[in-house]
């Protein structure tokens, strides 16, 4: 630290970066906020409602939640952002995340996007915001989701997805874990098995189905040296990126022995 500027190194996983932050006089506010919670069937979400400082009724945005235990300050700067231009915004943390009852690593994403509803149709009573103009703003998983709330409610006036998948969520995951094995430098032959060992896994995880071959590459995996690894059974797993297809809970991780 020097004088009003922070300046370092982080790291994320494999990347590192560098950060130079330095103090300013602070800008009038553009919002005020208020705590709030709203229920989906048994389950409590806790949040903060942004209300812009503008004439009301105020158009409205929920953001959606990405992979993992993400609250509601995951998305704290867009929802300032947006109250700029007179939208309210609604963050809160994902059930079993900060206040929120429940838990996301038992839920597929009807469950998470239903949550997204519970939040519009609390938005709808509220007489500051304009019922009819309320939308969705997800990124990463929440942008995948953020369609499936529109399909599933027509209270959704628009719906930005920000990295959201194109394609189904399964073949994402197998996209995934296999960029990840090839980043680390596995080429030819054994890329080949490690991905399908990967696409197996994923199906196990996915349906319950096809176990005979998940066993007999389980058990090639423990024997050849080398061979790219998961670390848990399929059975066991929950990913944070396709449970929207079948009740999974730790995501996999992947490397080398």
């Amino acid at each position: 630290m020097t004088g009003d500027t922070i300046a370092g190194q982080f790291r994320e996983g494999d990347a590192i970066g560098t950060f130079s932050i330095r103090r300013v006089d602070a800008k009038p506010p553009t919002f005020k906020q208020e705590e709030v919670s709203f229920r989906n069937g048994d389950v409590t979400l806790s949040g903060t409602l942004l209300l812009p400082l503008t004439e009301v009724p105020y158009p409205a945005v929920v953001f959606l939640h990405g992979a993992g235990s993400e609250g509601r300050y995951g998305a704290r700067f867009l929802a300032e952002y947006f109250t700029r231009y007179g939208i309210a915004a609604l963050i809160y943390d994902k059930r079993g995340v900060g206040k929120s009852t429940g838990d996301w690593k038992r839920s597929d994403f009807a469950d998470l996007a239903g949550d997204a509803i519970a939040g519009i149709h609390f938005l709808q009573q509220r007489k500051e915001i304009n019922p009819r103009k309320i939308g969705i703003y997800g990124h990463s998983q929440g942008g995948s989701i953020g369609p499936l709330v529109a399909a599933r409610s027509r209270d959704v006036a628009f719906v930005i997805s920000a990295a959201g998948g194109g394609v189904p969520m399964y073949e994402a995951e197998i996209n995934s874990l296999t960029n990840q094995i090839r980043a680390k430098g596995m080429t030819g032959g054994d890329l080949a098995e490690a991905t399908a060992f990967i696409q197996t896994f994923v199906s196990v995880a996915r349906t319950g189905e096809d176990g005979r071959n998940w066993t007999r590459l389980s058990r090639k995996r423990e024997t050849q040296n080398g061979f790219p690894y998961l670390g848990c059974r399929p059975k066991t797993i929950i990913s944070g990126h396709f449970t929207g297809v079948s009740p999974i809970t730790i995501r996999p991780s992947i490397g080398r022995r």
